[in-house]
């Protein structure tokens, strides 16, 4: 669709967002409060971990075609950074500012 979120990687792959981010296998996990307290207190070095594919939003991936590595953050920069540039570039231009024309002074009165 003409408003969908595509990613180019540097192969020049292009890729919806969504379907990107079920190809990432490493995601945030999903961690509740008070499981992430439970595992505070019982001396975690790390949040528990919710493996594989499983999880709220990606955190890194690979390209499948390329296996180029990224951030999910990278990914969501370079697309906003695209449709911003096309949005500017579809704007139309701004018209210059009319310039006030000089007050010319009264003559005094004599």
């Amino acid at each position: 669709p003409g408003g969908a979120y595509m990613f180019e990687c540097s192969c020049s792959a292009r890729m919806h967002l969504r379907c990107l981010a079920l190809a990432f296998r490493d995601k945030v996990p999903i961690v509740s409060t008070k499981s992430l307290e439970l595992a505070m207190r019982q001396g975690a070095d790390a949040p528990p971990s919710a493996g594989k594919g499983v999880g709220l939003m990606p955190q890194n991936g690979e390209c499948p075609i390329c296996e180029q590595r990224y951030t999910w953050g990278q990914i969501v920069r370079a697309v906003t950074d695209k449709r911003w540039e096309a949005a500017l570039a579809a704007a139309p231009p701004k018209k210059p500012k009319r310039q006030k024309k000089p007050k010319k002074d009264a003559a005094p009165i004599s």
